[in-house]
């Protein structure tokens, strides 16, 4: 019989739980998501459970971490119609892993199986646009580490058509709260800074030429209208970076007609 993944996404509550469950707790909760792992309510109340846990200790948030979950995540990351576990895969990965930064307070080097399952649900998002947003929220506090930007900028070529065309609907207002779409642009805006700031430092040439070979970039900033200043700062970056292709573009044109 076919597992149906649509779990109650109200449950368990989010409440603060006990410094206890750190102690002799946490070791049961993955083998316990692990032997059950055909069954939804059990998987996604494991889940939320350990992310409780990681947010609220730090203890915890090494023990998740440390645990192996990863190679469990992104085998339930594959499950589609699945919104609510998805959800809280991304979350508890945020929790334990991207953001559970080293002792100098960086971004630590991640498992190319934590990576991929990011990739993964951004480009998998069924149209999903919380799924999108918690994966691209990942990826970009991911990024800062030198070794996690190689590994995600291998796949560039397939992750930044999705995040513009994100993007391009939240311009055209498909999402009606202003909230979601302030929440879209911050976010989707900051990895195409990240792209572009990758490919002005290590690839020059391929820099210019996506920058310059259409205008669907140009037109996407013209058309985002946000009053936060977190996306016109964004805009505005991009901009001076498209600026900066063209005057390379131009130099190059000049010195190669001599």
């Amino acid at each position: 019989m076919a597992v149906d993944w649509r779990a109650d996404p109200k449950a368990p509550e989010q409440t603060p739980l006990p410094s206890c469950y750190t102690t002799f707790g946490l070791a049961k909760v993955t083998p316990v998501i692990e032997t059950y792992a055909n069954n939804p309510d059990i998987v996604l109340w494991g889940i939320r459970l350990l992310r409780n846990l990681a947010t609220r200790d730090a203890v915890a948030r090494d023990q998740v971490n440390r645990s192996g979950i990863e190679h469990i995540l992104s085998s339930l990351a594959k499950h589609r119609g699945a919104p609510a576990l998805r959800v809280s895969i991304l979350e508890l990965i945020y929790v334990a892993f991207t953001t559970n930064y080293t002792r100098l307070n960086q971004v630590d080097e991640l498992s190319t199986m934590v990576l991929n399952c990011v990739t993964l649900l951004l480009l998998d998002h069924e149209d999903h646009h919380a799924v999108q947003v918690l994966a691209l929220q990942n990826l970009v506090t991911a990024s800062q580490h030198a070794s996690n930007l190689e590994h995600l900028m291998v796949s560039k070529q397939v992750i930044g058509p999705c995040v513009l065309s994100l993007l391009q609907l939240a311009a055209a207002h498909a999402f009606p709260a202003t909230a979601d779409r302030d929440t879209i642009f911050v976010w989707g805006l900051r990895f195409m800074v990240v792209m572009g700031q990758y490919d002005r430092v290590r690839n020059p040439v391929e820099f210019v030429d996506s920058a310059t070979s259409s205008g669907l970039v140009a037109y996407l900033l013209a058309s985002i209208q946000s009053v936060d200043d977190r996306i016109q700062n964004l805009v505005n970056v991009l901009r001076r970076m498209l600026q900066d292709a063209a005057v390379v573009t131009q130099v190059a044109a000049t010195t190669s007609g001599r």
